[in-house]
């Protein structure tokens, strides 16, 4: 049984995605994605033409349709020049296709093609992933060529896996997939097909999102721009059955398009705090167990006062991501009491691990360290570069 199975084993096959169902080893491993929240993001991409002629993918996402043994959906829309009447939502739809796993132990896989008089009924009442419904009431208006999107369910072995997705064949992944596979989902698809995909809030600092964002392979989308610099998720779908309790949860899209970022640059550029490292130096603990290789050791400075004179290490929470232009300043993530990149490890600006000097106890009354280190970018270079 590989990591996928062990992790996703408790998933039963149920009707309404995102419920309180423990959907694997770790709790509150996937969170419901409401269409408002999607809409809200996807809507400022689409301000971009991201989607105009594009084929997107959406994976991990196997309950596409509640009730039904259906893992993978295909929906392709006419030329954008066709001029269609009427509810263009629908009316646009060139053909809708999936596939259907057969009910026993048998791998058969039927591929169904609906007549055209079922589309509309089918793609307003039958689909339960609100990624894919997102799509579908925006797809003309945003110029789609299709939408594709699958899942895989190790209640029964069926279906596909993310892994087993042929990216290649598709221009952007949007997706949400679960947290626990977040490091494989990751390495399956950056490099291979741009995406727009929910984060863990937290995993800023980790080696599959801080790394990535640190090199600019990936980037912070528009949910980066809220003001607490994330976005609340339901990991619980409120509904009538539940008392409508829910559990929030910070999350973030990452993207592979960087104009979001840009933006933020833009507005950030140059902006000070009015705060001197000479008058406010008091103010500011160091962290005597975090050495660097330049022999400093960072000041420990609050998301909103970075001093606008101080030109040495300093270090924060992740959220100050979104607080500082990252076109004047060079960052690093930290993960605990370990450094991590694993593919430049020479661009590593830490002398060594942290000591136990340097280990904080967390509001939870656990130990921890995670963060992030940066400095205004020197003159003749950084260290990422």
């Amino acid at each position: 049984m590989d990591k996928q199975e062990k992790v996703l084993k408790k998933i039963k096959s149920i009707g309404n995605r995102g419920s309180g169902l423990n959907l694997g080893v770790k709790k509150n491993d996937e969170c419901y994605t409401d269409m408002q929240d999607i809409l809200n993001e996807l809507s400022q991409w689409a301000a971009f033409d991201k989607f105009k002629g594009k084929n997107i993918i959406c994976p991990c996402d196997w309950d596409i349709v509640g009730n039904e043994n259906i893992y993978s959906i295909t929906i392709k829309y006419k030329d954008s020049g066709v001029e269609v009447f009427g509810n263009s939502a629908y009316k646009a739809v060139e053909s809708v296709q999936y596939d259907l796993w057969s009910d026993d132990d048998t791998p058969v896989i039927t591929r169904i093609t609906l007549k055209e008089e079922e589309i509309e009924d089918f793609l307003r009442d039958k689909l339960t992933c609100n990624f894919v419904r997102t799509l579908t009431q925006n797809a003309r208006r945003w110029g789609i060529k299709s939408i594709t999107a699958s899942g895989y369910n190790p209640a029964n072995g069926k279906g596909i896996k993310f892994q087993d997705v042929d990216y290649s064949k598709y221009d952007i992944c949007i997706t949400n997939p679960p947290f626990s596979l977040y490091g494989e989902f990751m390495q399956a698809i950056i490099g291979k097909v741009d995406f727009i995909v929910l984060a863990p809030f937290l995993d800023r600092k980790s080696t599959f999102i801080g790394i990535p964002l640190m090199e600019q392979r990936a980037f912070l989308g528009f949910s980066g721009d809220t003001t607490a610099g994330y976005i609340p998720m339901c990991f619980i779908n409120p509904t009538q059955e539940n008392q409508y309790n829910t559990k929030k949860v910070a999350c973030e899209w990452v993207t592979s398009f960087n104009e979001a970022q840009v933006a933020r640059n833009q507005r950030l550029a140059g902006k000070i705090s009015g705060i001197a490292f000479a008058v406010y130096q008091n103010e500011y603990d160091t962290l005597p167990g975090m050495v660097m290789k330049d022999g400093t050791i960072p000041i420990k400075v609050p998301c909103h006062a970075i001093p606008d004179d101080y030109t040495g290490w300093m270090f924060s929470a992740i959220n100050v991501l979104t607080k500082i232009n990252l076109t004047e300043y060079e960052w690093y993530i930290t993960n605990f009491t370990s450094y991590y990149n694993y593919e430049k490890p020479d661009a590593s600006p830490f002398f060594g691990k942290v000591n136990s000097k340097t280990i904080h106890r967390l509001s939870t009354g656990k130990d921890g360290f995670c963060g992030i280190v940066f400095r205004r970018k020197p003159v003749g270079g950084t260290t990422n570069d």
